[in-house]
């Protein structure tokens, strides 16, 4: 019986519970009762939502033992980034220590903090004894 029959089926019973004794309106009452609670559930509508992903920055930290042209070069090699946006990070992790070179999921993130520690040394300073240091930060 679709919800529709059985919600007149059960009008009907209401209906006529005064002509019924006090078990058959009892029952009347139960079946109305269960016919609305049916009806709720079944009206209820289930609320979707899509979610992006949390994006992580991955932020490129300051050292004395990496020269620009190693940062715009490897800001080039992992990242893609163009020798003037490469330059313009540079600067800034030299000004303040740090800098975010790239946004995104974390894994990919993880992926390229993870190029960036295996970049190698400056070989332009005999100083430089490793590459650059990288963290990752939530985007919020």
């Amino acid at each position: 019986m679709g919800a529709s029959a059985r919600d007149d089926a059960v009008a009907r019973i209401v209906e006529t519970a005064p002509q019924f004794s006090l078990p058959g309106r009892l029952l009347a009452i139960v079946l109305y009762s269960e016919a609305m609670a049916t009806r709720t559930i079944t009206e209820s509508r289930t609320r979707e939502s899509t979610q992006l992903a949390p994006r992580w920055h991955v932020v490129l930290l300051d050292d004395d033992d990496h020269t620009y042209a190693y940062v715009i070069e490897m800001l080039g090699a992992v990242f893609g980034h163009a020798r003037a946006k490469a330059y313009r990070m540079a600067q800034e992790v030299d000004r303040t220590g740090r800098v975010i070179v790239w946004t995104g999921p974390r894994e990919v993130a993880e992926f390229k903090q993870e190029r960036i520690h295996s970049y190698g040394a400056d070989a332009r300073l005999p100083a430089s004894k490793g590459a650059m240091s990288a963290v990752l930060e939530p985007a919020n």
